[in-house]
């Protein structure tokens, strides 16, 4: 399906960022988007972001960007957001944290749109 519009943002890490990503996301917004899924669409880049920030970019200075780019179709809308955090093994995580807490499944937001 063909890409209508594209947006490229980068910021640095500093969760202060959040308020210019989200003007910025604001641009790409298509008249035929629903409401409740447009906004919907930006929690989810606003969970996307603040995880990075607070997370990916726990021991590292705040002058390291996070790059995001959306990618609106007349379908659907792809976000992406690349940190530059280290590495870590998906899998293990939650095999580490289910079996510490035993409530992996009960977390999350899983939204879906």
């Amino acid at each position: 399906m063909k890409v209508l519009r594209t947006i490229s943002i980068e910021v640095l890490s500093d969760l202060k960022a959040l308020d210019r990503v989200l003007s910025q996301f604001n641009q790409i917004y298509l008249d035929f988007i629903p409401d409740r899924d447009w906004l919907q669409c930006r929690l989810t880049l606003a969970v996307g972001f603040t995880n990075a920030g607070k997370h990916a970019y726990q021991n590292l200075p705040i002058n390291i960007p996070i790059r995001i780019e959306a990618l609106p179709r007349k379908t659907d809308l792809e976000i992406q957001i690349w940190d530059y955090g280290f590495a870590f093994a998906l899998h293990s995580l939650i095999a580490k944290s289910f079996q510490k807490y035993n409530i992996w499944l009960g977390s999350g937001w899983e939204i879906t749109i």
